[in-house]
Parts: structure tokens; sequence; C-alpha cells
């Protein structure tokens, strides 16, 4: 199971034209999921680094740079290296 993001990666950089317009990603999803970041409550440090996190997404939300990247993903600019 991959995401379509990383499906069209994968089509695009290991697959010949002619195989990848073969290959499509069903409309419907089979899993849904959300991704969380998680600070555990036993370390005393988790709550600086949670309160850090949260002000530097809400900074990467208001100047739109969180928009911006998270289309880069949907749009498959982030390929990984070989």
């Amino acid at each position: 199971m991959f995401s379509d993001t990383a499906m069209q990666s994968l089509l695009t950089n290991h697959f010949p034209s002619l195989q990848k317009d073969k290959i499509r990603a069903h409309p419907r999803p089979f899993l849904n999921y959300r991704a969380h970041v998680l600070f555990p409550k036993s370390r005393k440090e988790s709550v600086v680094l949670r309160d850090q996190f949260n002000r530097g997404l809400q900074t990467l939300k208001a100047t739109g740079e969180f928009e911006r990247q998270w289309q880069r993903l949907l749009n498959g600019e982030f390929v990984p290296e070989r």
C-alpha cells in the first residue's frame, strides 16, 4: 500500500512509461490515518519540546510555508535520494 504521492514517485522514477500508464490508484483509499508527534509525559523536557514544536508549526502555518511544503509533497517533489 502506498499513498498517491509515493506511488507517483515510484512510477515516475522506476517504471517505463508503458508500464506506469497501466497502473492507477483506486479512488477509494484502503486506509486513512493521521500522523501525530508524541512527547512522553515521563520526560521533563517534553513540555518544553511540545511548546517549541507547536510554536514552530504555528509560524509555518501563519507564513504559508506549511501549505507550500504540503503542496510540494502532494505534487511529488520530495523524492528520496538514491
